[in-house]
């Protein structure tokens, strides 16, 4: 008997470290380790799993999911967690968020329409749609191409200097109806007069 325990052992050794299928629905209360595949057909439900190093913890992770209204899939549970909503602010809309509430949280939003990368809340963005590329910060557009026009527009909400010796980094541009200024160093402006012809 001894001899055959000593021939066997390697064999059971070899089955543990190699491959493992749950093929029912079992519940597993201590621990596994496997050098192949762990494989679940039907429904297990694991006590303590170690992938690699991390433990995983079956508590920390959820998935959630909608009604015809929309729906949410989310990795870990709680507020503002990474997440992706499907259909929920419009039917045609999908959203991946960042971990943070839509006021710090980075996003991608894309729709039948267009498709927006931002964060906090679209004060800084940039959009593809209809053949334009936009972008914008602090809640104003700051630059346009159209493909269709082929005009590219750019956009200023900067108050302009009353006087060139005005608060301003190297740089800087800005105009209005009758000029254009560029701060060329610090609070130092010029400027070149728009006229008709």
């Amino acid at each position: 008997m001894e001899k055959f325990s000593k021939w066997l052992s390697p064999i059971v050794v070899l089955f543990f470290v190699t491959a493992l299928s749950v093929t029912a629905s079992s519940t597993i209360g201590t621990s596994i380790t496997t050098g192949g595949d762990l494989g679940v057909t039907g429904t297990a439900t694991v006590g303590a799993l170690t992938i690699g190093a991390t433990p995983f913890n079956p508590a920390n992770y959820v998935l959630l999911a909608g009604d015809a209204d929309g729906q949410t899939i989310q990795g870990r549970t709680g507020a503002d967690k990474p997440r992706l909503e499907i259909g929920v602010t419009s039917a045609d809309m999908s959203e991946l968020w960042g971990s943070g509430d839509s006021t710090t949280a980075g996003y991608v939003m894309v729709d039948n329409q267009s498709a927006t990368i931002g964060v906090n809340d679209g004060d800084t963005w940039w959009s593809a749609h209809a053949d334009v590329l936009e972008g914008g910060i602090g809640g104003f557009t700051v630059v346009s191409v159209d493909n269709a026009t082929k005009a590219f527009k750019l956009y200023t909400w900067k108050t302009c200097p009353v006087s060139a010796i005005d608060a301003c980094s190297a740089g800087e541009i800005c105009f209005d109806a009758n000029y254009i200024y560029r701060c060329v160093a610090t609070d130092t402006w010029k400027r070149v007069s728009i006229t008709t012809w």
